[in-house]
């Protein structure tokens, strides 16, 4: 028997708690292994006769709490001792059972030896460990140490102890309420002495709420193995090691700045993290979170101790004393570094200090020459990056800059105490409002790949016109989103940069008018531009997808005469732009518009002038909530501008239309999706005469999903006298939703062949769903979901005898929910056969006493849901149902009469409820 790491248990054997006394005999058990209980404090509680006639090893290992092996009888003929470990081959004995494993209670024998040990829910334990017992304790060996819950330890291991932890690899600490250190100090410490952790590498330590330091003590700590430290949620920490308790400890925090020269400097006094103490030269990860440190590096950190230098990832979050991370004579420190995250850090106002430097000194340094990932999220006070006219991010390939409303720019050579908020800036300043922006010719990103952006309510640019030369020229994603006073994205000038750009999302930017700012010309360039009447193109050769989201004053792409092409473009997303009054509208030659010159177009200008070389590889488009499909809606764009186009959304319709045209379906004829919501249509597909029907069919041919939603007139998806034939061959996927006027799904005339999910929700003009016909055309069917259809009596129509039935070979999830006229499946005496249902939801379907009138074969059913954790099964579907229908109909009639019994809530009873 081997029970082993089972946190919460406290007997093997469970007493029933009565009076009576058992005789339990284990005849053939020959090993019992107990291991990692810590909560085990007896074998059984009762008071019982225990019999091992065969045992001949048992091994306790680290169930600190075992303090008798049982309470009654006990016999073990064989067993000569008690092993702490397999190969213990000289494991204690003191004449029997019981009193060994009291000795090894009291003197925590089954710490000895270890290598991996779990403490959890030590709730009544100050001390782990009785020190007072030479030659007991022995750590030598142990290599992973957890402790959980043990909420109140104040320390795990004193300085005397730790000396021995030379295997050590791991620890990690979490929930324990009063820890104030991991090591503390035992008086037994010498200067001279350093502790050291030759094999640690992984520390973590979580929601300890009164930890102040991971060692107490005045010895350097020394983990030249260790890689990763994890600190989270303990919010008294402030130092790794200290020599000083928090009460004694660094000042109370004054901003952590002082003067020198007129300028603002990091507070000496004020204590790190890492002091000059800590020595951990291949710490490769460092997490920091809700902690309440107000410097992180001890401040003389220099470039020839080998300490730090193989950082590779930080992460400070919450860490709301802090105002800065960095200092200048750490410029050469941080080689390795790779990733930095800073985040939620209420008073952060730079990353890098250097104010006090000259700028030969300012220039000489070389910060984060591997530095590929930074990001900078919610941090209210930020001001800036760092100091300086020119700095360079070598290698960084990914910037998310979110929620940092002061950040007016990355890089800047102002103060922070003299530059005045942007809030505060007088009407006088305008312009210099708006001529801030996040990134200028004084920051270099030669490699940087992803750019997000969220949150910047400030900013009116982005982009300066004037960048250095190979910055953002490997940009492939940028994300724009919350930036209310953007007026556009791109300087003019900047889009010769995006020849390698694959994504650009733009989000909810309330002031944004266009994605291009407009280029100035001096009058040199506005003669030639008249002279020639060029048109500007703009190419964005490697751009898939585009979205363009909730940009209430988005007008244009661009606000003069231009064309555009996107080669690669895949999908294309445009949600929520109700100034966009045109989607796209066929480009005409300037020569056509002469007055217009390269001026501003006076008349309304789409979103894109297309061409056929605009979007040729274009597969998914989505519309929403505005008039800018007409174009397109009512044919007048050539076929081959859309010709590659497979998935269309179209959402909420504001002009009158009352089906799909028959010029708009035969315009896409590759489209194989199509979302269609919140419009006044009363049919979705519409012929136009019966010359029409054929080409009509063809288009339809490649459909495979459709999918209609919140479309209040529609009575029908077309006319039963328009035969479609095969239209409907591929469609796989059929969603119809919150259509409240629709009384038949399809003609029975239409067969689905190839549908593989049928769902149908909100729809109370259903009766029946399909008709015969239709029903048996669905051979591939495998989902079927109708639910909230309140008039629905039947899913399949079927008014006289069918003799071969109805066979539904692939179904195997089928939904009926909240259908409360629904009385069978069919009502007819047609069989049905379902050989691979398996997953069957019946809810509140109130008047449904049977499955189907006609024959029914299941064979894999086992089981009907009929609430959310309720199930039954009784043989056979039919007969389930009817026992659900009894069943729900016996808690219905109680729930009523319980209702009954109570008085009627009026003016006469009232007076009980004050």
């Amino acid at each position: 028997m081997r029970i082993r790491e089972c946190l919460s248990m406290k007997e093997i054997v469970g007493d029933p708690g009565d009076e009576e006394t058992y005789d339990i005999i284990f005849s053939n058990l020959k090993c019992l292994e107990l291991q990692h209980l810590p909560n085990l404090t007896s074998f059984c509680s009762g008071n019982h006769t225990f019999e091992f006639p065969s045992l001949e090893q048992i091994i306790v290992s680290q169930c600190p709490e075992l303090k008798v092996f049982c309470h009654g009888v006990l016999n073990v003929p064989l067993l000569r001792r008690v092993q702490i470990t397999n190969e213990d081959d000289k494991g204690p004995w003191v004449g029997d059972l019981n009193s060994t494993i009291q000795q090894l209670y009291t003197e925590q024998v089954g710490f000895q030896g270890m290598e991996y040990c779990v403490l959890s829910e030590f709730s009544k334990s100050m001390v782990l460990w009785n020190e007072n017992l030479p030659g007991v304790l022995d750590f030598k060996n142990l290599k992973s140490l957890e402790v959980y819950g043990c909420n109140r330890l104040k320390y795990i291991f004193t300085f005397s102890m730790a000396l021995d932890l030379q295997q050590l690899k791991e620890i990690k600490v979490k929930d324990c309420l009063m820890m104030e250190h991991i090591i503390t100090n035992d008086g037994e410490e010498a200067a001279t002495l350093t502790i050291m952790f030759p094999w640690l590498q992984f520390v973590t330590l979580e929601s300890c709420l009164n930890l102040t330091s991971f060692y107490s003590g005045i010895n350097t700590l020394e983990c030249p193995s260790l890689k990763e430290i994890i600190l989270v949620d303990c919010p008294k920490i402030f130092a790794f090691a200290s020599t000083i308790s928090r009460e004694q400890g660094p000042e109370k925090f004054d901003g952590g700045y002082m003067k020198r020269n007129g300028k603002g400097i990091p507070n000496d006094s004020v204590a790190p993290f890492f002091s000059d103490k800590v020595l951990c030269p291949h710490l490769e990860y460092l997490r920091l979170c809700s902690i309440n440190i107000q410097k992180i590096w001890h401040d003389q950190l220099q470039v020839t101790s080998s300490n730090l230098q193989n950082l590779k990832t930080l992460i400070v979050e919450g860490c709301h004393s802090l105002k800065y991370l960095f200092l200048p004579t750490m410029g050469k420190t941080f080689l390795q570094l790779r990733d930095l995250y800073i985040i939620n850090c209420q008073n952060v106002e730079e990353v890098i200090i250097l104010e006090g430097l000259t700028e030969k000194e300012r220039t000489s340094q070389m910060f984060f020459p591997k530095l590929e990932l930074l990001e900078l999220r919610g941090l209210p006070k930020l001001v800036r990056f760092c100091h300086g006219n020119y700095f360079v991010f070598p290698f960084l390939r990914t910037l998310w800059i979110a929620d940092c409303p002061e950040l007016n720019t990355l890089i800047s050579n102002s103060l922070i105490g003299g530059q005045p908020q942007m809030a505060q800036k007088e009407e006088g300043n305008k312009s210099e409002v708006d001529a801030l922006s996040l990134f200028n010719e004084k920051v270099e990103f030669p490699r940087i790949k992803e750019l997000r952006i969220a949150g910047m309510g400030n900013w009116r640019k982005i982009w300066q016109d004037k960048l250095t030369v190979d910055s953002f020229c490997e940009l492939n994603f940028l994300l724009v989103k919350n930036c209310e006073r953007l007026l556009n994205i791109f300087p003019f000038d900047m889009m010769e940069r995006l020849d390698k750009l694959k994504e650009l999302h733009i989000w909810n930017c309330a002031s944004l008018e266009e994605i291009i700012g407009a280029h100035e010309l001096n009058s040199y360039e506005s003669h030639v531009i008249n002279a020639t009447q060029s048109t500007i193109m703009f190419v964005l050769p490697k751009v898939t997808f585009l979205g363009l989201s909730t940009l209430p004053k988005l007008k244009c792409f661009y606000s003069k005469i231009h064309t555009t092409e996107w080669p690669s473009l895949i999908e294309l997303q445009v949600i929520g732009c109700s100034k966009v009054e045109i989607f796209a509208g066929e480009y005409l030659n300037l020569q056509e518009v002469q007055r217009e010159s390269q001026l501003e177009i006076s008349t309304q200008q789409p979103l894109f002038w297309v061409s056929k070389k605009t979007f040729p590889n274009l597969e998914v488009l989505i519309l929403e909530q505005n008039d800018i499909m007409k174009e397109i809606w009512l044919g007048q764009l050539p076929t081959q501008y859309f010709s590659k186009l497979r998935g269309l959304e179209l959402i909420s319709f504001p002009f009158n239309a009352v089906s799909v045209p028959d010029c708009f379906i035969q315009s896409l004829p590759n489209l194989a999706k199509l979302v269609v919501s919140e419009a006044s249509f009363n049919e979705i597909f519409q012929c136009e005469g019966r010359e029409g029907v054929g080409e009509h069919a063809k288009a339809l041919a490649l459909l495979s999903e459709l999918r209609l939603s919140e479309l209040p007139e529609l009575t029908c998806l077309w006319k039963e006298e328009t035969p479609l034939g095969d239209a409907f061959y591929n469609l796989r996927t059929l969603e119809v939703m919150g259509c409240g006027k629709l009384k038949n799904l399809v003609p029975s005339s239409v067969y689905f062949e190839n549908l593989t999910t049928l769902e149908v929700s909100k729809c109370h003009g259903f009766i029946t769903l399909i008709a015969l016909p239709t029903a048996k055309s669905m051979v591939h069917l495998a989902r079927m979901s109708i639910t909230d259809c309140q008039m629905m009596e039947e899913v399949v129509a079927c008014a006289s005898e069918v003799k071969d039935g109805i066979i539904f070979s692939q179904l195997k999830y089928l939904e009926l929910g909240n259908l409360p006229s629904l009385s069978s499946f069919c009502s007819g005496k047609c069989s049905f056969l379902f050989p691979s249902l398996e997953n069957v939801t019946v809810r509140n379907c109130s008047k449904m006493k049977i499955f189907s009138q006609g024959e029914l074969s299941t064979p894999n059913m086992q089981r009907v849901q009929f609430a959310e954790d309720e199930e039954r099964w009784d043989g056979n579907l039919n007969t389930t149902m009817e026992q659900i229908f009894i069943q729900m109909n016996v808690s219905n009639s109680k729930e009523e009469e319980g209702c009954s019994s109570h008085p009627k809530f009026n003016q006469d009873n009232a007076s009980m409820f004050l």
